[in-house]
């Protein structure tokens, strides 16, 4: 594991839809110092493929994918602030999700794992930004579905920060936007290598990932 990768453990998360997750975790990565009354804190939420690694720790360290806005005097200042981003839950990058193993089954959830919301994600990383004992986010911030996260959050949790940042995200998702996801779950499913969500990592529904990535690709320029 990174040296700058840190683990939260979600003992018992109650999901929006119903079902639980037992001992979850989630990976999340923090940049800047908290201040001593921790009311410098910004939470990034990640857009749908993105992971915690905003933007890199040192200078020997990979760059992330929001390399040109987070660090030292840029427009999220490390000097200044104390940045946290989280591996969405059900994101599998590091944060527990389909491919990781059930703890009572020790076999990969799949098709078992709870139905996923964005009020679960935003959930369960106020945990997380709980347990740094942190009461009140200075900024929420969030590029594409993590603009919708962020949306989750403060409809849930209205005094939880003082500012919110959406970036290219909406309120709700659009009949035409509506009707694309669901061709790209149809591609997806009718893969001959689906199987039922039994797939393996040497035989899985590539080309229906690549017609689905097609169908996203189309509706996400403007």
């Amino acid at each position: 594991m990174p040296s700058h990768l840190n683990l939260f453990k979600l003992e018992h998360f109650r999901m929006r839809h119903g079902g639980e997750l037992n001992h979850a975790i989630l990976a999340y990565e923090t940049w800047g110092v908290l201040s001593a009354k921790k009311d410098n804190a910004i939470l990034i939420l990640t857009g749908l493929s993105a992971d915690s690694h905003v933007a890199r720790h040192d200078q020997h360290d990979t760059a992330g994918w929001w390399e040109y806005m987070l660090g030292a005097g840029k427009a999220i200042d490390t000097n200044k602030w104390f940045v946290i981003c989280v591996s969405s839950l059900g994101s599998c990058k590091g944060t527990t999700g389909p491919c990781s193993p059930n703890p009572v089954t020790q076999q990969p959830y799949k098709f078992s794992f709870p139905d996923l919301t964005l009020e679960d994600i935003a959930n369960s990383s106020l945990e997380m930004v709980k347990s740094l004992g942190i009461k009140k986010l200075a900024c929420v911030i969030g590029p594409s579905m993590g603009g919708m996260t962020a949306l989750a959050l403060v409809l849930q949790h209205p005094n939880i920060s003082q500012h919110m940042i959406n970036i290219a995200a909406g309120c709700h998702s659009e009949p035409f936007s509506t009707a694309i996801r669901s061709l790209q779950r149809e591609a997806i499913l009718k893969d001959v290598n689906f199987n039922k969500g039994n797939y393996s990592n040497e035989q899985w529904p590539r080309e229906g990932m690549k017609q689905a990535r097609k169908l996203g690709m189309l509706s996400y320029r403007s």
